[in-house]
């Protein structure tokens, strides 16, 4: 259980000002939310995403998830896809990770998830030259890098 003297970790210090439920909500899912920020839950299942996606870099969620069946945390427990698919768009307002281009070696295309800065160009937008000094980068392309 987090201490709550202890400093926010810098890494998720987003997380306190982010709502893990909508205000059209109903109470329960208030109070689930706030069970599970105040258990230290949240913050290890992040944690534990970004170990998973830092050894699998640009895995599909179901990929993370079905390498993450085979293992536990130290309370025994394991990250369901379902969890998965919440805690990596956390982790992708947090900047750390960012969705890369499409898998399509599942039952239908999914998304691969890579960590921020590794993932590779779509292939619309890669340079069919190599960068120099008069390359333009668009903007648009910062969702990349």
């Amino acid at each position: 259980m987090a201490n709550p003297k202890d400093p926010p970790d810098p890494l998720f210090a987003w997380a306190l000002r982010n709502a893990l439920a909508r205000n059209s909500d109903p109470a329960s899912s208030h109070l689930a939310a706030a069970d599970l920020r105040q258990s230290g839950r949240h913050l290890q299942q992040k944690r534990w995403t970004l170990a998973l996606l830092t050894a699998h870099n640009g895995a599909t969620c179901r990929q993370l998830a079905t390498i993450a069946a085979g293992t536990a945390d130290m309370a025994g427990n394991s990250l369901a896809m379902h969890t998965l698919g919440r805690r990596l768009p956390d982790l992708e307002k947090a900047g750390l990770v960012v969705k890369g281009p499409l898998s399509h070696a599942g039952p239908r295309p999914a998304v691969t998830w890579w960590l921020r800065g590794t993932a590779p160009l779509p292939a619309a937008a890669a340079p069919t030259t190599p960068l120099d000094g008069n390359s333009k980068i668009s903007a648009e392309d910062d969702d990349w890098f």
